[in-house]
């Protein structure tokens, strides 16, 4: 009789056996934002596929971790496919363009709603002098100014 060998796990597959799940089942096998980046800019990972599998993971993953406040899924599927077309026209602007991105609920964002964690702030929607912001063809940016390569 043979014995079984366990393989080693990575950290995303330990991750992913931790809460239930296989390496296998969509959503849980996200490469890291390096391998993704490098991927992207070679035309191998489509962000479109990248934010899917994020999503799949937040999905989940999110009745037992609770990580979200405000998930902006439509806003993440778009910024992906406009991030897909000008990386396929031009190439990416930088090397986080394309690469999804979740932001904790402390920072002040253009039209989305921004609560600290507070139900007093319930509803509040920051300005266009906000922390970050969106401009067309441009990407996020700090409301300083100053680009931050996505």
């Amino acid at each position: 009789m043979k014995a079984r060998v366990r393989q080693k796990r990575g950290p995303m597959a330990e991750l992913a056996h931790s809460y239930g799940f296989t390496a296998e089942e969509p959503g849980m096998s996200i490469p890291t934002i390096a391998e993704a980046a490098s991927l992207i800019a070679a035309k191998q990972l489509s962000p479109v596929e990248l934010t899917k599998a994020c999503l799949a993971r937040m999905h989940a993953t999110e009745a037992t971790l609770h990580a979200f406040v405000l998930p902006t899924e439509d806003r993440a599927m778009a910024d992906a496919k406009a991030a897909e077309a000008a990386i396929m026209r031009d190439g990416p602007r930088g090397p986080l363009h394309g690469i999804p991105i979740g932001l904790k609920d402390i920072v002040d964002t253009a039209g989305i709603e921004t609560t600290c964690g507070s139900k007093i702030l319930v509803g509040q929607r920051a300005g266009e002098g906000c922390g970050v912001r969106r401009e067309a063809g441009r990407g996020w940016h700090r409301a300083d100014g100053q680009a931050d390569d996505a």
